[in-house]
């Protein structure tokens, strides 16, 4: 890939970085973008996109807003902001926002399908079907644009329509397991579909033989969570008819959630031997070993479910789920990571993958308690090392009494001493003016120093300008720096106190759509961190903060 130069270069890289969730890499080219033009709206909106997959949301908002300062009529910035509002729960602002874009540009169909989803929160079902078919309309080939609709349209009891609308779904994205199902149980229901649970009671009243009815009526008393009451009209549905697998996966649904696990399990095998190659039923089996605490089979099963479906969201998703109570946290994390490659709006798997975060702070504390020493110079250095980390220390304090503070010089003596305990000692070779600036370029990148907001603050030209230096060959070799010792934002040991107080791996987390504090976790999450620092055999030495 050629050298970016413009700021719609670094945009383009920043993007692709982003689709391949290398999301560090894709911050760092959305700001350069910015860097180079200020008034260049899509770095902005790029660097809000970051935030937002790493649930900062409000600085996300923060920065969509910065994007819209410049430029009003930005489209995906009025959308991102919708987005943000619409999962924040601000309804009103973000049908603001999809409306404006609309105004902006009536032919965007992302726009059309995304106020449908906040008519259809309002209950005005009628503009939400007007607004899902108008973006239909602008772009039919969109397979979740026809799969919504069809959702609607269940609730409508319009069956027959929605059936036709999850038949168009189905053939544009042929390997959706949640269409598939959904269409999938509406065949299944037929004409039963649309009946109320009150309906289906009379008519097996007056048709008990009815494998239909019987499997209707089933799935409307699981509906209202009356599981119990479930089994028995779907267990006859079956006896009645053998091959009606749908209402084995129901029943298997049913009997997971009144504890029947064995028996679930079973018929969850049956469903899967109809068809070993149906992920759906990798998803119910996986799910039913996680709700009964088998996680190291249920680890197996979406193993199975992900080599399946390597495309699958929800197979990621469960993977990681049972992994991280699995306690293989870095398992948890890469699977996690999968998952919102390919659903980047998921924010079970963002929440989930914070609190895999979590966890692994909490257990890593201990370690590095373990091993932390007493801080300052290494004793023993050879003398030309201790002569150039001596000379480097002295120029990264100067720029810090100049422009920033006692702790970013603290940081940069204990970074530069850090690469002084390498092998090879990256300094020995090069201007010490470059490393020197490399450092301080390193710890402003994952300390927002070059935000205006920041707190001391500073930009890339003026560390580039003090130490005489080329700005793209200090970049350069901060980035050499940073992939050395795999430095990130929130880093523990080169991020600052107000960095630190502010991560979202630190004292608090997400449940749901809930920002607690770690002390104040249900007994359950409590019980798994405890769990897994015994199993990092690091109990002794992680402070009790659970």
């Amino acid at each position: 890939m050629p050298a970016p130069h413009t700021p719609q270069d670094h945009f383009n890289r920043g993007s692709d970085y982003l689709l391949s969730r290398a999301l560090t890499k894709a911050f760092t080219e959305f700001k350069k973008a910015v860097d180079l033009d200020k008034n260049f709206a899509p770095g902005y909106q790029g660097m809000g996109s970051v935030f937002l997959l790493q649930g900062q949301v409000r600085r996300a908002e923060h920065v969509f807003k910065e994007a819209l300062s410049i430029d009003p009529h930005f489209v995906p910035a009025h959308l991102s902001l919708g987005i943000v509002f619409l999962t924040t729960g601000r309804i009103e602002d973000a049908q603001r926002e999809f409306e404006e874009a609309l105004r902006i540009d009536p032919d965007d169909a992302n726009a059309h399908i995304q106020l449908g989803a906040v008519c259809l929160l309002k209950e005005d079902f009628s503009r939400a079907e007007d607004e899902y078919r108008k973006g239909i309309r602008i772009d039919p080939g969109n397979a979740q644009s026809h799969y919504q609709l069809g959702m609607l349209l269940v609730q409508l009891k319009r069956i027959d329509d929605a059936i036709e609308e999850f038949r168009r779904a189905q053939e544009l994205d042929p390997d959706n397991t949640d269409i598939s199902a959904a269409l999938e149980n509406l065949i299944a229901f037929g004409k039963n579909a649309g009946k109320s649970r009150e309906e289906l009671e009379r008519a097996v009243a007056r048709d008990p033989e009815n494998a239909g009815l019987q499997f209707g009526l089933g799935g409307a008393l699981m509906e209202e969570d009356k599981y119990r009451e479930a089994v028995g009209h779907l267990k006859k549905a079956i006896e009645l008819e053998p091959g009606l697998i749908q209402a084995k996966r129901l029943l298997a649904i049913a009997l997971t959630e009144i504890g029947s696990q064995e028996e679930a399990v079973a018929f969850a095998k049956e469903v899967l031997k109809s068809d070993p190659e149906d992920a759906g039923a990798y998803h119910l089996m996986g799910g039913i070993y996680i709700k009964s605490k088998r996680f190291g089979e249920a680890t197996e099963v979406f193993l199975n479910y992900v080599k399946l479906d390597p495309e699958s969201a929800e197979g990621w998703y469960g993977l990681g789920v049972a992994s991280l109570y699995n306690c293989m946290l870095d398992e948890a994390e890469k699977a996690l990571y999968q998952a919102l490659a390919r659903d980047p709006e998921s924010f079970e798997a963002l929440n989930t993958l914070k609190l895999v975060m979590l966890v692994k702070h909490q257990v890593e504390t201990g370690v590095k308690q373990k091993a932390k020493k007493a801080p300052g110079r290494p004793r023993k250095l050879p003398p030309d090392v201790d002569g150039k980390a001596s000379a480097l220390i002295e120029m990264a304090r100067g720029f810090c009494d100049k422009y920033l503070d006692d702790e970013y010089r603290e940081l940069s003596e204990k970074l530069i001493l850090k690469m002084a305990r390498k092998r090879e000692v990256p300094f020995m070779r090069g201007r010490p003016e470059i490393w020197a600036a490399a450092v301080i370029y390193v710890l402003g990148q994952i300390n927002f120093l070059f935000d205006k907001a920041s707190k001391p603050h500073a930009t890339a030209d003026e560390i580039a300008d003090y130490f005489k230096a080329n700005k793209s060959t200090v970049s350069q070799k901060a980035r050499l720096i940073r992939d050395m010792f795999r430095i990130e934002y929130f880093d523990e040991d080169f991020s600052t106190e107000r960095m630190l107080a502010e991560s979202p791996y630190r004292n608090y987390t997400m449940l749901g759509d809930l920002i607690v504090s770690v002390e104040s976790l249900p007994e359950e999450i409590k019980e798994l961190i405890k769990k897994c620092k015994k199993k990092s055999n690091h109990q002794d030495h992680v402070p009790d903060l659970v």
